[in-house]
């Protein structure tokens, strides 16, 4: 509990799809952004923790350690964080408002940047192949870790 926080995350997309005509037979729509002001002042009043715009800036600051391909999902995606009891209340407002979210869960995160641990060659060997041997457990659902991931090709 000293390393990570649990906390709720939601994302929503920073574009807003509305129709354009109410008749059911055409099927236009338009696509505008996100008023920031309104995004934020809906959020916090639904009880919202803290609202991340860096991913619009193209900063992704996620710590998946799963298969999952997460770059996508947060690019141009506003990040949402709260308590994780609260996810659904805040969605609910949020959609309400006309926002689109786009995924919603629970996580830990680490707390620090700073408690990040760096590896060198031969520790991030180990590390890989013990990520490898959680991997083929079955009775491992998640690992989190705070490990710092250099993305090497």
């Amino acid at each position: 509990d000293w390393l990570f926080e649990h906390v709720g995350l939601i994302w929503v997309s920073n574009n807003i799809i509305s129709a354009a005509n109410n008749d059911e037979s055409d099927d236009t729509t338009t696509t505008t952004s996100v008023d920031i002001d309104a995004l934020l002042e809906c959020a916090l009043e639904a009880g919202a923790t803290d609202v991340d715009f860096d991913s619009l800036e193209g900063d992704d600051g996620s710590n998946h350690t799963d298969d999952e391909d997460t770059t996508n999902s947060a690019h141009n995606q506003i990040i949402v964080k709260c308590e994780p009891s609260s996810v659904l209340n805040i969605v609910r407002s949020l959609k309400s408002e006309g926002y689109i979210t786009s995924q919603f869960e629970n996580q830990w995160l680490i707390k620090d940047e700073d408690n990040r641990a760096t590896l060198d060659e031969e520790g991030m060997a180990k590390f890989d192949k013990f990520m490898d041997t959680m991997e083929e457990d079955l009775d491992v659902i998640n690992v989190f870790h705070n490990a710092l991931v250099s993305e090497q090709e």
